[in-house]
């Protein structure tokens, strides 16, 4: 309940406050949080690497020593993966004819998995669901043969999740200004994706969806903000949880019922009308026909958009998902 919900803003601010103590405030603990994965996912692949197995593996790393000879004439195996082979080819060149050079790129596309999902996760859903996530990931070497062989599966998997993050910054870049470098490595993040594994393809219609993640994602955002502030100035005395939002704000004169409390707005228990009742068949742009949506320059230019029209249920009675729930709270908050 709300009580529960102020109790827990109050224990992630005492959290913070012993962090921020031993300097591990925002960006500082981010970085502290990576390379606790990378030494985890290193351990893991070593304690459980498997023998190369004379198969597949072992044939990517021979096709490699071609590539070295600049030898791109087609021939029999896998010359498509380039991705994986050219992956080899540089670790030889780095780490001449050796074992190291064998388990360089299982091990470097382990840990860069495990740290890009990780970064995709924390712009997603937070620091620990990110942390929670790539730490399950980390643990795969236990059960799967593929993260520590020379095999297509991870190194794929890896380029994926950096096109992932790619496309998520750049619809986020796109909103404020367009940002050719982010779309210039989700593209690119593609192509090493393709071109390590070819099955990856089937995995391109989830970019497709990221713009439609990324909004939804920033208004959950918006949203948590506003009731996080909201349940602050509960905390502080401000208003309570049960107090009347009609009479907080003097809307005796619209059709938003007087037993509407804090609580309701918070829950989308309130029964308010929307601004666009989309369930019901309205459209978000036919608001604005008749103004424009720059005339919309305070919180409160919103009220005539929702405040008569009539509620969907009494107070209490159901839980529908009403934007204008937030604006009310902004105005509280305000």
């Amino acid at each position: 309940d709300g009580t529960a919900v102020a109790a827990m803003v109050r224990l992630r601010r005492r959290i913070d406050a012993v962090l921020e103590r031993f300097g591990l405030g925002g960006r500082r603990l981010d970085l502290v949080l990576v390379l606790v994965l990378a030494i985890f996912t290193i351990a893991v692949v070593w304690w459980f690497r498997r023998e190369p197995i004379l198969s597949d593996d072992t044939s990517y790393f021979l096709q490699s020593d071609r590539l070295l000879d600049w030898d791109m004439n087609p021939g029999t195996g896998n010359r498509h993966r380039l991705g994986l082979i050219g992956g080899a080819a540089i670790a030889r060149l780095v780490f001449g004819e050796s074992i190291v050079a064998y388990y360089a790129v299982p091990f470097a596309s382990s840990v860069g998995l495990v740290v890009s999902v990780f970064v995709l996760g924390r712009l997603f859903f937070g620091r620990v669901v990110a942390f929670v996530g790539a730490a399950f990931l980390a643990i795969n070497p236990v059960f799967l043969a593929s993260s520590s062989l020379l095999l297509p599966d991870w190194p794929a998997m890896f380029w994926f999740t950096i096109a992932g993050t790619g496309a998520v910054m750049a619809v986020r870049a796109a909103d404020r200004s367009p940002h050719l470098g982010w779309a210039v490595v989700t593209g690119a993040a593609v192509f090493m994706a393709l071109w390590t594994k070819e099955a990856m393809v089937g995995l391109l219609p989830a970019l497709l969806a990221v713009p439609l993640f990324v909004k939804r994602d920033a208004h959950w955002r918006r949203a948590m903000f506003t009731a996080v502030a909201t349940l602050q100035l509960v905390d502080q005395g401000a208003f309570a949880l049960d107090s009347g939002v009609v009479d907080f704000l003097g809307l005796k004169d619209t059709a938003i019922s007087p037993e509407v409390t804090v609580y309701h707005l918070l829950t989308h228990s309130s029964g308010i009308g929307d601004d666009c009742e989309e369930e019901d068949g309205e459209v978000y742009e036919e608001l604005w026909q008749a103004k424009p949506n720059y005339s919309v320059t305070e919180t409160a230019d919103f009220l005539p958009q929702f405040v008569h029209k009539p509620p969907n249920f009494a107070p209490g009675e159901g839980c529908r998902y009403c934007n204008c729930s937030f604006v009310l709270l902004g105005l509280m908050i305000e």
